[in-house]
Formats: C-alpha cells, structure tokens, sequence
C-alpha cells in the first residue's frame, strides 16, 4: 500500500497518479521524484513515494532466492528444503519405504525407509542395509547371560515345589504349602487330638529309636552276663557256664600237684578252650581253606567243588553222546556199564583205563564214499544208506549251482535209527543248497539254509521216530 494525500492507495491508484516505477527508482509517464535525502523540498505524497522508494530498496530480489550466492526459502512446512542445505547438514534422508529412495544415491547420506525404520548407505553401486534404531529392547537379540524377563524364568527363580529348611532365596508355591498344611493339625485341635490318638497306642506303635532300645531277654543278657571271668569287671556277671567250667578247674592247693596229672589224662581237647591262632579242626574250616567255587587255571592249593565241576561240564559237549530211546535203558538202577557195539567197534580194558576203537573203514563202520554225485536243480537223491553211514562228494551239474527239492534222499527211508549222511561240497561255483523242510524224509536244519561250496560239509542223522534227516554238524 502507498499513501497519497495522507491516505491509503492501493498500486492501481498509485500507478495512476505517478506511473510505475523503474529500476532507477524514477517513475515513467508522470514525474520524477527527488530521492531521500537530496536537499529538495517536497510534498507528503513525494515523501510517500521516496518511502516506498526506500522500502523497496530493503527486499530481496526474486532471482536471488534459492539460488547458489542467493538466500534460501521456506517450504511449506516453514522449513527450509532439503536441496537448499549442505550435505552436513542434511545427512540422513527420510524416504516412504525402500522403492522410494533415489535411483542413484549420494556418497555420505545415510537414507531411512519410514515404512521398515531401516538405515542404508549407498555404496557406489547399491544401497547397503546398516540396521535399525534401538528405540526399546524388543530391538535387541536376547543374550545367553542378561536374559529378558519372563513369567516363567521368574517363576522358575523364585517358586520350588517342595519346602526345605534354611533355603531363603525361594519361596514355595502355593500347592506346597497347600500339601504341607495339609499334613498339620491346628494348633487349637492338637492337644485333643494327640491325646484322643495317644490313648489308642502302645509301645508297639512307636519305632525304636537307636539309643532308646526296647526291653529283650537277649540284650539283658548280653548286657550283664558275660561267658568269662575277669578281674577288676564289676559291671557284669558270669553266667553259670563260666563259673561251672572255672570251678571244675580249680582243684584244692593241697592235693593240686599230684592229682593235675590223673586228672589231665581224663582231658581231651574238648576241654581246651580254642585260641585265636591254633584253631580247632571242623567241616566248615576245612572246606573254606580247599574248597572252591570257580575252577581258576593255575591254582593248585584249592579245589573246585562238586558243583563248579557239574556246571563246567554241562557248558562243554561230550566227546560221545549217548541217545536214550526208553526202549531199554529203564528208569531204575545204577548203570554200572556201557557197551559199544556194532561193526567195526572193538574195546579193551588196561587197567582201569578202557579204550574204544571205531573203525573208521568197513561196512556201519565209516563213511562209504561216493564221488562226484552231480545233481541237477529241484532233483532228489535216492541213493540211501540201509544202516551206517554214507558220504557224498556233491555239486550241482552247472555252474549256476542247483537246491535239491524238500526230501532230497528218495521216498524210502533208512532202516537204521541213526544212520548218517555226510554232504561234502566239492565245487565253489557248482554249489548246491539244502533247504530246511519239516515234511516225511525232510531236513530239519538248525542254521537255516546250508549252501555247500567246496569243502563245506553236513552232517545228516537219520532220526526213525520223527521220520526227518536231523543235522548234527556243519563246519561253515
């Protein structure tokens, strides 16, 4: 606003009375005025003007603002823009979230995405996550020692479950004082109670103490009768054992010296109390000091007892077993003699010593070989000793080996209760198994199927009352 004639005008009055104003302060069109200050003389609407003149001559010109060598301007949040301001002063850059921040960014600015409240730095090439502020501790990894707090950790640090004498660092819960209280009668209802309750008992109800003991003829005893006789002990008396045999020891002094010997001669060591050194012989001595319960290589002052013997004879296989049929063994009697009888068996007697030979050739006698008996897959044999043995060197036809079928020896069986079959496998790659199978004139086989190679061999004994082939030995 200017004034003219000590009014108010608006610029449209003021241009109308003086024109507009120029560059050198001078107005086209209407006049010039003298400047502020130049000696002249003028009216109040000159002194307006020269006001407004010297008003104007106080602003800043538009070209100036925002500019390099120029002041800077306000936003519209009353600040100044961020591009206006040195980047020590505007290092951190607020950006809406991580696809907002520049394209390129600038060396030296740290950029936070508002969204995540995450920090970044550009690199030269790529913005490069540098965290997040820590404003509470739910921004913090939880430590292995300064751990957060918890219901259950402090739970765990003060509440126990039982409740011990002179611990003061916990508290029990409320179910152990509960359970604790529940064992306790008030303090009001005890004397009654107890006196109701103590009415009923005896001295059977109460568990003796080990000092207190209870009264027994035993320990009144033991407490005051003594089996000897010593000087000087006045807490105790001997029994009447103790003083029966000291009397029988005393004799008169008078007739001492020549009765000690009739009467020692009527002695026996059962007259002799035992020393602690030279102890009496009994059954229970001496078989501690020879007796023994093992059987130890190398110890020659003991013996193992009876017992030691039968158990580590029944962990070891006779060199002959003997089968009881119950056909004439009998049940009754000491058998006082064994006989082994039979083809190709013969026995002699030296001394007490008896010696039995069994052929190992003859007709019962030995194995009868047969050689090279080749067989084919799922084939039988029928060649099947009467009685004896028999021994065949077997493999199969080819070299993909060959499995007899369930009854591999024919459908006749042996006469001869025992009889033996020797399966001797005579190639590695003709091999030949033998299945177990549980049927008439089958192989019941104790360690599954036996597949024969070269030199493998199985022992088949003929078993008459279950009609089966048994296997008694293998060596593979």
């Amino acid at each position: 606003m200017s004034v003219i004639n000590g009014q108010k005008a608006d610029a449209t009055t003021f241009n109308s009375a003086f024109g507009s104003k120029q560059d050198d302060n001078t107005f086209q069109g209407k006049q010039t005025l003298a400047r502020v200050g130049s000696g002249s003389t003028i009216t109040d609407a000159q002194q307006a003007i020269n006001d407004v003149i010297a008003s104007d001559a106080l602003k800043i010109p538009l070209a100036q603002k925002g500019v390099a060598n120029g002041v800077a301007t306000l936003g519209s949040d009353g600040k100044v823009p961020s591009v206006q301001l040195p980047s020590y002063v505007d290092d951190v850059i607020e950006v809406a979230d991580f696809a907002s921040l520049p394209p390129t960014g600038e060396t030296g600015k740290i950029y936070v995405t508002l969204d995540t409240n995450y920090s970044y730095r550009w690199s030269g090439s790529v913005y490069v996550f540098i965290g997040r502020p820590i404003a509470t501790t739910d921004d913090l990894v939880e430590g292995s020692t300064n751990k957060y707090f918890t219901d259950g950790r402090a739970r765990i640090a003060v509440i126990t479950q039982v409740i011990t004498n002179g611990v003061t660092d916990r508290s029990p819960s409320e179910d152990a004082v509960f359970d604790a209280l529940a064992l306790k009668l008030n303090t009001s209802d005890f004397g009654s109670s107890f006196n109701s309750s103590l009415a009923t008992k005896t001295t059977d109800n109460v568990t003796e103490g080990l000092t207190n003991k209870y009264f027994t003829d035993g320990r009144a005893q033991t407490a005051t009768i003594s089996q000897v006789i010593t000087n000087g002990v006045t807490t105790k008396a001997p029994s009447e054992d103790a003083v029966f045999d000291a009397l029988a020891l005393k004799f008169d002094s008078s007739s001492f010296n020549g009765s000690f010997d009739t009467r020692l001669a009527t002695k026996t060591t059962d007259n002799v109390a035992e020393g602690t050194t030279n102890k009496y012989f009994t059954d229970g001595r001496a078989q501690t000091a020879v007796i023994s319960s093992s059987i130890t290589n190398g110890v020659t002052d003991k013996a193992p007892s009876s017992d030691a013997v039968f158990d580590a004879l029944a962990l070891k296989q006779d060199g002959i077993q003997f089968k009881d049929d119950g056909s004439n063994l009998g049940t009754a009697g000491t058998v006082t003699e064994i006989d082994f009888v039979g083809p190709g068996v013969t026995a002699a007697r030296v001394g007490n010593a008896v010696s039995v030979t069994i052929n190992a050739t003859g007709t019962g006698g030995g194995w009868a070989a047969y050689s090279n008996l080749a067989v084919t897959n799922l084939s039988t044999i029928s060649i099947v000793p009467a009685t004896g043995q028999a021994k065949w060197l077997i493999q199969a036809s080819t070299s993909a080996g060959a499995m007899l079928l369930a009854t591999p020896f024919g459908a006749t069986p042996p006469t001869g209760d025992g009889s033996m079959i020797r399966l001797v496998g005579n190639s590695d790659d003709n091999w030949v198994e033998v299945q177990n199978a549980d049927v008439a004139n089958g192989v019941i086989l104790n360690g599954g199927p036996a597949r024969l190679h070269k030199f493998h061999i199985l022992d088949l004994m003929w078993e008459a009352t279950h009609q089966r082939y048994i296997e008694v030995n293998r060596n593979f």
